[in-house]
């Protein structure tokens, strides 16, 4: 078996047999997709084993490769054992664009001439942000930023700011903001905004990103869309709707959690989505309307089972 179909049997029978004491052949179907290279099966090993109360050597090559695709379970582990090797782990994370290469990669080079876009109608700003060159990016602003127009968006409707918040570079992140680039303006991504990503910034720059965020026009409580899923390539595979707040909580990050809530974020606002929905072993739903209307939730009281 490919180590993709080891780490799905791995997560069906944990699902199956959730109540099943001998985690032993799940453990195994997991450390077998681990040895076989696959990465999202590498960054959980370590949480895995703990969980199911199965003394194991902490792999440290399992977490460092799990950090360096974007594991947030693994970043968290690593930093506990090694915050050094952590460090070097997001680096080389950022260095691959961050979050951009799961939702919006850029496959152009840095053949750019001014005013020109690439085949995803990225400008040079776009992709001065997504590589994180931000003495680059001064330098250009400097020299054509009168010309530019910095909130330009690509076709999945990302700004150059969206890009840097997504890469985690903070440097770029500011400079951009510095040029009045607008932090309010969603993607097309479930109208995710930049301070949805705040959480991917170093913690030791969030108080200050997010007031800068902030400062260009971000929306402390803009809600993504609960539907579709903002899929991940890791554990828990999908990410939040909802809030940024929403998305700093489920990112376990207290710091931008407390930096949130702090700037005036909403704490009571639901994120849209009902699990009663979609959960067939709950209920089942007939009705119309939408999850925030009264006349659909007395409907949802009535189909109970």
């Amino acid at each position: 078996m490919t180590s993709p179909q080891l780490f799905a049997m791995f997560l069906l029978k944990s699902y199956s047999e959730v109540q099943r004491v001998d985690k032993s052949l799940q453990m195994e179907m997991l450390l077998a997709a681990a040895g076989k290279g696959h990465v999202p099966a590498q960054a959980v090993v370590s949480r895995v084993s703990q969980s199911y109360n199965i003394p194991l050597d902490v792999n440290k090559t399992f977490l460092y490769n799990g950090a360096s695709c974007g594991s947030l379970l693994a970043r968290h582990e690593l930093e506990i054992l090694d915050s050094a090797l952590a460090f070097k782990a997001w680096g080389k994370f950022r260095s691959s664009t961050g979050f951009n290469q799961f939702y919006s990669p850029l496959v152009a080079t840095d053949e750019y001439l001014d005013g020109i876009r690439d085949a995803d109608d990225n400008t040079y700003i776009h992709f001065l942000s997504v590589r994180g060159e931000p003495q680059k990016l001064r330098e250009f602003l400097l020299a054509n930023g009168k010309t530019l127009n910095i909130n330009a968006r690509n076709f999945r409707g990302e700004t150059a700011l969206y890009k840097a918040c997504l890469t985690r570079c903070w440097e770029t992140v500011r400079e951009l903001c510095l040029h009045r680039a607008n932090a309010s303006i969603p993607a097309l991504l479930n109208e995710a905004t930049c301070l949805h990503w705040l959480f991917n910034l170093p913690s030791t720059h969030v108080d200050q990103i997010a007031i800068v965020l902030v400062n260009a026009g971000a929306d402390l409580n803009a809600s993504a869309s609960p539907t579709p899923s903002i899929m991940d390539y890791h554990f828990p595979f999908s990410w939040p709707s909802g809030t940024p707040l929403h998305f700093a909580t489920f990112a376990s990050n207290l710091t931008a959690v407390i930096t949130l809530l702090k700037l005036g974020a909403r704490a009571g606002l639901r994120n849209g989505r009902d699990p009663y929905l979609s959960d067939e072993n709950v209920r089942q739903l007939h009705c119309r309307g939408t999850a925030e209307e009264g006349e659909f939730q007395n409907q949802i009281n009535r189909v109970l089972v």
